[in-house]
């Protein structure tokens, strides 16, 4: 689940950041979670999802994995750019 989610974002990273320079990639443990952010510096991404809703496959297939295995995923899209954060149990 974690390799999958990883993958979706990054694919998603370099398909959607208009004007991206830097991805940054965090990978931490957080007790028996880890914690996988992805975040990218592209241009803001909030008048699109609000134009077509927050989820396309990809969004939602992230979500399903982390589910999958008992845990979560976050999207931070306030401002510039856009993150994801994955907690998945050990």
């Amino acid at each position: 689940a974690l390799y999958l989610i990883y993958k979706e974002a990054l694919h998603n990273a370099v398909k959607h950041a208009k004007g991206a320079t830097e991805v940054c990639i965090r990978l931490a443990r957080n007790g028996q979670k880890l914690r996988l952010e992805v975040r990218d510096n592209g241009g803001s991404v909030r008048e699109s999802l609000a134009s077509k809703g927050l989820g396309g496959n990809g969004l939602r297939n992230m979500q399903d994995r982390a589910r999958a295995v008992g845990g979560s995923v976050a999207y931070d899209y306030q401002g510039a750019g856009f993150g994801i954060a994955a907690l998945l149990p050990l």
